[in-house]
């Protein structure tokens, strides 16, 4: 084979990058640092807990359940806590997505079953009443809402029985998406 050809033949297969490593020579000098690049993922934020209360008979009247936050799933310890039990709290600002499925139990009397979400124990951007069926309703609610750190969300219900009734409530709180850029 003429050098010209070998030459050739050399180049062309150094080109192809699966042969390429056996073509490089020894590894030059470190070039210069790279720009920043895009922020990584977010870290989930997310807590399942069921709570309870005792709701009084008066529809005016609004009971938010309490949650224990030993019986809160993982992810509860940033959301949760002992001194505000009803009180699911936002650690960092952004958008949540807030669900709750209330169940009243045993009393047939009465018409309303309510149950909803609270912000900051002011607005209610979800509610919902339960039908009833067999002395038992069941009101669910799901709602996205904006929350800066440290504002915080409640279930919350009420009942128009006659009595005091016992409430159980499973809810769930997940970190979205942050607040976009201005």
């Amino acid at each position: 084979m003429s050098p010209r050809l070998s030459h050739s033949l050399t180049s062309l297969a150094c080109s192809l990058s699966w042969l390429a490593a056996a073509c490089t020579g020894l590894p030059g000098p470190p070039g210069e640092e790279g720009e920043q690049g895009p922020p990584g993922p977010t870290i989930a934020i997310h807590c399942e807990v069921t709570g309870q209360a005792n709701v009084p008979s008066d529809d005016s009247a609004i009971t938010a359940v309490s949650f224990d936050p030993e019986e809160g799933g993982p992810g509860c310890d940033e959301l949760l806590d002992d001194s505000e039990p009803t009180q699911l709290v936002a650690p960092r600002d952004g958008t949540y997505l807030v669900t709750a499925t209330t169940v009243f139990g045993g009393a047939s009397y009465g018409f309303s079953r309510f149950t909803g979400v609270r912000v900051d124990e002011d607005d209610v951007p979800a509610a919902a009443e339960a039908p009833m069926t067999n002395d038992v309703g069941i009101a669910s609610v799901a709602t996205a809402v904006a929350l800066e750190k440290g504002s915080f969300v409640e279930i919350i219900a009420s009942q128009d029985t006659g009595f005091t009734i016992a409430v159980l409530s499973k809810a769930t709180m997940t970190y979205v998406a942050p607040f976009p850029d201005d």
